[in-house]
């Protein structure tokens, strides 16, 4: 299969350079795509066009909310788990993992893909699910609010009602 990468969002401009001169000096220049920054309601679009997403990171994110929007659109993610994305993105079970700066490593879980549809497969309606189930809009919500009522909860006293609650049983 033939492989096209296509490289969104904006990083240090020493950095970007670099990477078009590799691609350039690589003869790369009909499989890789620079998009540079693109507006966030874009990105469904995008990602559609697309089978994998790679996150290498290499700084401590706090949570990458891309890599929720790709399980999310089916495809597979292939990433560092610095940060946050560890929460959610396991090897072999949600998606695929390297270490941050480990070149190679990334090469050989793009190899792995590349030879096993049904890894993709799998690991696409895996991400998916872990989606549906820990990040629906209603879950969060409950997690929201049941995190508030525990907060009201340590600074009032245990035991305490909050008072819209205390409003509705009288």
């Amino acid at each position: 299969a033939r492989v096209q990468l296509t490289l969104a969002g904006k990083g240090p401009d020493d950095y970007l350079a670099d990477l078009q001169r590799q691609v350039v000096e690589g003869r790369l220049t009909d499989r890789v795509t620079f998009l540079g920054w693109i507006p966030r309601e874009a990105m469904p679009d995008l990602m559609a066009e697309h089978d994998v997403l790679v996150l290498p990171t290499t700084h401590q994110e706090p949570f990458a909310r891309v890599v929720l929007e790709a399980m999310a659109s089916g495809l597979v993610v292939v990433g560092t788990v610095t940060g946050g994305t560890g929460e959610i993105l396991k090897d072999g079970e949600t998606g695929l993992t390297f270490e941050a700066g480990d070149a190679g490593g990334l090469a050989r879980q793009l190899g792995r893909l590349s030879r096993d549809p049904a890894l993709c497969w799998r690991l696409a309606r895996a991400g998916q699910r872990l989606v549906a189930e820990r990040f629906s809009l209603e879950r969060m919500v409950d997690n929201i609010e049941g995190f508030l009522a525990s907060a009201y909860a340590e600074q009032v006293g245990e035991g305490s009602v909050p008072p819209d609650e205390a409003d509705r049983s009288g």
